[in-house]
């Protein structure tokens, strides 16, 4: 039985039940006798409405959510990497049109590559932009420009949520020895490499008992993490975390957990 018709059983009940209350108060009112067998007729009879009314509402939904949130559930993961509008050619080629080879690094015989750090604000905002490995303060600050001004990212998502990504985009200055500028400079070419996704440590505190995986779930800097996904293994059968970071998940002993999210590296839980 749904939860439709358990709703429309219980109104039933409830109108008959008025309804023949009301006819004890129209005998009453007009003086007619009730003996004390149809009074206890209609006494049981009350009861007996009163109880499958309240039958029916304790079997509602409403009374299983305690439950139904640590049974496993049909689960797909729905992870979406920061993406680029127009694509990710169209900021590759932003990135080789906005930027410049610094004359005084190239004759100075600067090159290498820049890998480029930054964070995908959840509005798609850039933020946080740094060098991970220097080849020199000119090139440096050149690449690190160029990103602070790109046009905003779609941030990435976790189950329709967005999320902070931090993403690396390695920038590589090479010469040309062969090659001279109408000034009689060297010349230099610049490579934009593949971005990258920076994954994030998980850590997860979980045990096994009774048949089900409890835990916490929370980043590498100790902040708890929701949203992330957790599936037993082989299976498309998984949960997410809460807003506390905590899971709850029945399995076999010997399932293992498979533990995602955007942004993170994956960690799998075994018994």
């Amino acid at each position: 039985m749904n939860y439709d018709d358990i709703c429309g059983k219980a109104e039933k009940n409830a109108k008959i039940f008025f309804q023949i209350i009301q006819i004890y108060l129209n005998m009453k009112q007009q003086g007619k006798a009730t003996n004390r067998w149809n009074l206890g007729m209609l006494t049981s009879f009350i009861f007996f409405l009163f109880i499958t009314f309240a039958c029916t509402q304790e079997n509602s939904p409403s009374k299983l959510t305690d439950k139904a949130q640590t049974e496993r559930e049909v689960f797909t993961i729905v992870e979406e990497q920061p993406s680029y509008k127009g694509g990710m050619d169209a900021f590759y080629k932003y990135v080789i049109g906005a930027i410049r080879y610094p004359l005084q690094a190239r004759n100075a015989g600067v090159e290498g590559t820049v890998q480029v750090e930054f964070v995908i604000e959840r509005n798609g905002s850039i933020s946080n932009a740094t060098v991970r490995n220097s080849i020199g303060p000119r090139c440096d600050q050149e690449a690190i420009s160029v990103i602070k001004n790109a046009p905003d990212f779609i941030a990435g998502s976790q189950r329709g949520r967005t999320v902070r990504t931090t993403m690396v985009l390695p920038i590589t200055f090479k010469l040309n020895q062969e090659k001279r500028n109408p000034d009689n400079s060297i010349q230099g070419t610049i490579i934009a490499g593949e971005l990258v996704t920076k994954l994030d440590k998980i850590k997860v505190t979980a045990n096994y008992k009774n048949g089900e995986w409890a835990g916490t779930i929370s980043s590498s800097d100790g902040d708890k993490l929701p949203g992330v996904n957790i599936v037993l293994a082989g299976t498309n059968y998984g949960t997410v975390s809460d807003l506390s970071g905590t899971f709850r998940i029945k399995a076999e002993p010997a399932q293992a957990l498979h533990i995602s999210r955007v942004g993170y590296e994956k960690v799998v839980i075994k018994n």
